[in-house]
């Protein structure tokens, strides 16, 4: 099948066959393949430990090694074990799918994030909900989108992320403007959002609406 020279280069490679995982095999032998072939191949793929039988990924990126005539005669490369970062990148996803969850789950809250040109660049379920504007409406739209125009001439957007810039966090409990015209109370804060370097890299703003709740304690205010 693969000749007088590929027949013993590919016996010799059958032994480490043995410890990979047999869902993998075929993986590892297309990449033996395409180095006989005259090819460089890269594989991901894994294996029963023998020492302990753990299971562990394995990245294999290897290389022909041609004689003067051009013709493969060996098969070169470097196996490296990265079982560690395949978790830490299956954690991190995980964990991602776990906040989006929680995000698009919170449909009381309003969740939005903004950029450093004052764009919106996220626009939650829960935003849809309590603001009106879906996310695609939103997303684009300027930080003052959901303040009312008294707060927007007297600058008030700008004035909360500098405070949110200066000290981490800014409250905001005031009035804001939905996509139909209507005034609703909100709670809510916006957060300084910083990279790794502890660098700005834009803002999060998390709110909720209470007003029902806001026009309960006036109607009780004005009752006593």
């Amino acid at each position: 099948m693969f000749g007088p020279v590929r027949e013993p280069l590919m016996r010799a490679r059958q032994p480490q066959l043995v410890i990979v995982q047999p869902d993998d095999v075929t993986k590892v032998e297309s990449g033996l393949q395409a180095a006989l072939g005259g090819e460089m191949f890269g594989r991901d793929y894994r294996i029963i430990r023998p020492t302990d039988g753990a299971t562990r990924w394995i990245r294999d990126n290897g290389f022909p090694i041609k004689n003067g005539q051009g013709a493969v005669v060996r098969i070169a490369g470097v196996a490296r074990d990265v079982t560690e970062d395949r978790e830490n990148v299956g954690a991190l996803a995980e964990s991602e799918e776990r906040f989006r969850l929680l995000v698009e789950g919170a449909r009381d809250y309003a969740m939005l994030v903004i950029g450093l040109d004052n764009r919106i660049s996220y626009w939650s379920a829960g935003a849809e909900r309590v603001f009106g504007w879906a996310a695609e409406e939103a997303v684009g739209q300027s930080g003052e989108l959901i303040f009312t125009p008294e707060d927007r001439a007297s600058g008030r957007e700008a004035k909360e992320r500098s405070i949110a810039l200066r000290e981490g966090c800014a409250n905001d409990r005031r009035y804001h403007m939905r996509k139909d015209g209507s005034r609703i109370w909100i709670d809510g804060i916006m957060r300084r959002l910083d990279d790794e370097a502890g660098n700005l890299r834009g803002f999060a703003k998390i709110a909720r609406n209470l007003t029902e709740e806001r026009e309960a304690d006036e109607r009780l205010k004005r009752s006593h």
